[in-house]
């Protein structure tokens, strides 16, 4: 066969490096079949050839191919394969040497067999396999599950789309809106219901507070619902404190249309005539006391009008100027014998009472009630005045007579029942320094008859523990004086028994009588239980205690020391007796855990500082090892002969005279 005539199967045989050129078409015999190459696992598999129709090829055009006509290949003997079987892409390198017969030059067709595709595919894989063991790359398994397509079948219906919500879901959620809307706005009513009358006083500003419909308000948010379910929400409601309020009671005036107090015109008449040229024109009046002039000539001795005073202290109340209100007052501080004169409980009402404070809260013999909370009680209230006329008090206690002194302190700490006392830093400082004042003024003789007249009332107005404590927390306990009248007072509020304030608290100190009290079905906790107000007891409890001595106790006796020590003991643990009586409240329940933290600290304090001596150590167990003492003399003794020896050479160059 000449070189240019090649079979077929020469375009599935490997590449050749050399390029052949390629030939003219020309007319040339029957291509001779070559040997096939077989898979060795299918070789008892028949070969499928195949032969196309051959086509010339030319250099300058090609012409249209014939139909191919496929025969059996007389070499293998197979059956005729009809059809055109498809042939890979083939590299460029082999196309020079690809022949295509030309069946139009030749008698017959050129009869070619065409190999099973497996065989190829698997003589191929046996080429690529030698390579990869050259170069040392193990070749990967091959998968026995060949892989298979699956055709998915196209609906011809159109994919709807799916909402979340459907018509009537959003019918519902429509209504669901409009119920919730109009219950908001029920409650919103009732709510407004609370401030219609303002002008009323403020204990039927409380009973209203108090008859306020709240079933009626939960009753409007779970309207339209089951009939047992608002019985349910309630029950549920009432185990937590949601509902909780917050008790408060309030010295000044909360209504926002009081009317303000009138000006005192300047008593022009009452003027004599020494100073009629400092006060009877307003610009000379405003220069002499900002300067300072009428505070000195009262202090060199000049007398002030008695009007005069009377409309300096008026004026002190209401004058936002803050160096003219504070030549008022310290112009009248120089006047003593006017103060000790004019000052009287009743004058003192009613400067607290130009100040804002209410007739209630002024009135030292009125009963305190508490109300519910209020929002903003003071709202954009200025307290400078009333700092300047408290401080004022303070500086003046000495002049002042001994009632005044009474009245003035009772008013103070029925002041500190307030909140707003508290929250403002220089109003609770004015407050307990002016305490602090009145106290030490009290002349020694009165010191007990101050201390009864200033319980009594206090102890008979407020019968909540929660306001009582705010009332002792006022006071500090700086000075001795101060001390005693608030351990005092914690001892009548805690033992609920006004005796306790005829006395010296070290003199009526009865560690028994406190283990006594805490038996009392006021420290029994239950489902009913405040335990706001619990909690203020056992603060009272710590502030009456104080160090647990009295002046009869003699801790020098052995018997009484251990007496003492295990009263102490028995104190601290029924404390937490009361404790652990509270259990483990969760979450909703803030005043159950503050109880418990506060009857931890106490009796904690309680055990560890009121002892006369430090608890013993636990004895060591058998399984503990002792520490072995050690023995220091050597040492000491060492360091001992060092120290002298250094002082006697210290002496030695001391006593040597310098070259």
């Amino acid at each position: 066969m000449p070189p240019g005539n090649k079979s077929i199967r020469d375009f599935f045989k490997p590449s050749q490096p050399a390029n052949l050129p390629v030939t003219s078409s020309q007319p040339s015999s029957k291509a001779a079949p070559s040997r096939p190459t077989t898979k060795p696992s299918i070789a008892s598999k028949p070969a499928i050839t195949s032969e196309p129709s051959s086509s010339t090829l030319s250099g300058s055009s090609t012409s249209d191919p014939s139909p191919p006509a496929s025969k059996q290949s007389p070499s293998l003997g197979l059956p005729p394969q009809k059809g055109n079987v498809p042939f890979c892409s083939v590299s460029s390198n082999t196309s020079s040497d690809r022949v295509i017969q030309n069946s139009d030059d030749e008698g017959e067709d050129s009869d070619s067999s065409l190999e099973d595709l497996s065989a190829l595919l698997a003589a191929k894989s046996s080429e690529v396999r030698a390579k990869q063991a050259m170069n040392g790359i193990t070749p990967s398994t091959p998968s026995k599950h060949p892989a298979s397509t699956v055709n998915f079948h196209i609906s011809p219906l159109p994919v709807l789309s799916r909402y979340k919500f459907d018509l009537k879901s959003l019918v519902s959620r429509a209504e669901d809106h409009e119920a919730i809307e109009a219950s908001s706005k029920r409650v919103k009513a009732m709510m407004a219901s609370k401030d219609e009358d303002e002008d009323t006083d403020m204990s039927d500003h409380a009973a209203e507070l108090a008859k306020f419909p709240h079933s009626a308000l939960l009753g409007s948010v779970v309207a339209g619902r089951e009939d047992l379910e608002a019985y349910k929400v309630t029950r549920a409601i009432m185990r937590t404190e949601a509902t909780a309020t917050e008790k408060r009671w309030y010295f000044f005036d909360t209504k926002s249309n009081t009317p303000k107090p009138q000006r005192t015109p300047f008593p022009t008449k009452a003027v004599p005539e020494n100073w009629k040229r400092e006060l009877v024109d307003p610009k000379t009046r405003y220069q002499t006391f900002v300067s300072g002039f009428a505070e000195n000539l009262v202090s060199l001795g000049m007398k002030l009008p008695d009007e005069l005073f009377l409309w300096m202290l008026d004026e002190a109340c209401l004058e936002t100027s803050d160096p003219l209100r504070t030549s008022y007052l310290g112009t009248m501080r120089e006047s003593t014998e006017q103060i000790q004169r004019f000052l009287s409980p009743d004058l003192v009402r009613k400067v607290f009472q130009r100040l804002g404070g209410s007739s209630a809260g002024t009135e030292i013999a009125q009963k305190i009630v508490p109300v519910s909370k209020l929002s903003d009680p003071y709202s954009n209230r200025d307290w400078a005045k009333l700092l300047s006329i408290i401080n004022f008090f303070g500086q003046v206690s000495r002049s002042l007579q001994q009632i005044s002194r009474t009245a003035i302190m009772c008013t103070l700490l029925r002041m500190s029942v307030d909140q707003v006392v508290y929250e403002n830093v220089d109003l609770l400082d004015s407050v307990q320094g002016t305490v602090s004042r009145l106290c030490k003024h009290t002349p020694e003789e009165d010191w007990k008859t101050f201390c009864q007249e200033v319980c009594k009332p206090l102890f008979e107005c407020i019968e909540q523990p929660t306001l009582r404590l705010k009332i002792v927390d006022s006071i500090s306990s700086i000075t001795p004086r101060t001390h005693d009248l608030r351990r005092r007072l914690a001892m009548c509020f805690y033992f609920d028994n006004i005796s306790y304030s005829k006395d010296h608290s070290h003199s009526k100190m009865d560690l028994d009588a406190f283990i006594r009290r805490l038996d009392d079905p006021d420290f029994h906790t239950n489902s009913q239980t405040d335990y706001r107000e619990l909690t203020a007891l056992i603060l009272l409890l710590d502030i009456a205690v104080d160090d647990g001595r009295s002046m009869n106790l003699d801790l020098s006796d052995p018997v009484v020391e251990k007496k003492f020590d295990e009263d102490i003991e028995d104190f601290g643990a029924t404390i937490k007796d009361i404790m652990r009586s509270i259990g483990n409240p969760g979450a909703a329940f803030i005043s159950r855990i503050e109880a418990k933290e506060v009857l931890e600290l106490v009796s904690q304090r309680v055990s560890d500082t009121l002892r006369s001596k430090p608890k013993p150590k636990p004895k060591q167990t058998w399984f503990e090892k002792e520490k072995p003492v050690e023995n220091l003399e050597p040492e000491r003794r060492g360091m001992q002969s060092f120290l002298s020896r250094m002082k006697e050479i210290g002496s030695g160059s001391n006593t040597q005279n310098p070259k």
